[in-house]
């Protein structure tokens, strides 16, 4: 993970905002849509994963910082905190999305910060890689099941 101790404080602000356009990215929304006080699910589960992200990146964080810059307050975003850890933990496909802008930005360590990160370049990867992990789980399951029965009809 990134050390992230010595950024400065428009550095943090920089992070949070390339979160919020990694999320955008994942969900083809726009930044605005993430600012702004609309309550569809994709919007609600991008700003989710923007402050839980941030938050697991900078755990001292101020959260009506983190309001102010998403015009939120920071009740509102410790809730988002409190409800993006329930859902990492009950949710398989908002977890994917977690872990994808996660990703990103562990992939992203010790890049040159001139150089611009291809969002969607790391998104497609990390799909194409966890659609890779589940066929080859799947066909793993599928031996094993094989080789039991095998296993079953030598042994009777």
């Amino acid at each position: 993970m990134m050390r992230l101790e010595s950024l400065s404080i428009t550095d943090r602000y920089s992070l949070f905002d390339e979160i919020l356009v990694a999320c955008a990215e994942y969900c083809d929304i726009s930044v605005d849509d993430l600012k702004s006080s609309r309550r569809y699910r994709v919007f609600t589960d991008a700003r989710k994963v923007a402050v839980g992200l941030f938050k697991e990146l900078q755990p001292q964080s101020v959260s009506y910082v983190i309001g102010a810059m998403i015009n939120k307050d920071h009740s509102s975003i410790l809730h988002m905190a409190k409800s993006h850890n329930v859902l990492v933990l009950v949710d398989n496909n908002y977890r994917e999305f977690y872990e994808s802008i996660k990703f990103i930005f562990s992939s992203s360590e010790g890049k040159p910060k001139n150089q611009p990160i291809k969002y969607k370049e790391f998104i497609n990867n990390y799909k194409k890689l966890s659609n890779r992990h589940e066929e080859l789980k799947i066909k793993y399951f599928d031996m094993q099941e094989k080789y039991n029965k095998i296993k079953q009809l030598t042994n009777n």
